[in-house]
Formats: C-alpha cells, structure tokens, sequence
C-alpha cells in the first residue's frame, strides 16, 4: 500500500504540482540500444500560468522497453541542469 506524505511541506509541494504544467524545451534524443530497449533523453521546463519558472529546468531521461510491440517506460530519471564543463 502507497501512504499518501503527511505534513505541512507535503501539503505545499503537492499543491505546487498541482498548479505545475511541464513542457519539453527541444527535441528528444531516441536512442534504439536493442530491438526491445530504448533510451529517450530531453530538455523540459516546468510551467506555471504558461511561464518557465527560473530556476527550474530540468533534463529527464526515459528507458523504454517493448514486449510483444509494445513499448512501456521501464524507468525514468529526472535531474537538474548543470552548466557545461569547462575544457
């Protein structure tokens, strides 16, 4: 059985998501690894009142997988941003 959080940051991070649409900001990287896996890897920007919220962009990659034809996210990752690494 899932347990719903308690407390009063719970409260506030679930209406936050409530109020929250994402968008992904380019087009996904699909990566065929076998004939049953794949990788999908994108951009996305988490939106409120259609307005990107600073500080909040995020990268989020998917493996898919395929039984039979068809496919299913088998899992995902989403993570922050961070700048490029200098060379």
């Amino acid at each position: 059985m899932i347990k719903r959080p308690q407390g009063s940051r719970s409260r506030a991070l679930l209406g936050w998501a409530v109020k929250t649409t994402i968008t992904k900001k380019d087009r996904p990287e699909f990566h065929l690894r076998r004939p049953d896996v794949a990788t999908i890897f994108f951009h996305m920007d988490f939106l409120v009142d259609g307005q990107p919220m600073p500080g909040l962009q995020r990268a989020m990659i998917l493996v898919a997988t395929a039984t039979h034809g068809d496919w299913k996210i088998s899992a995902g990752q989403l993570t922050r941003e961070s700048p490029a690494a200098s060379k």
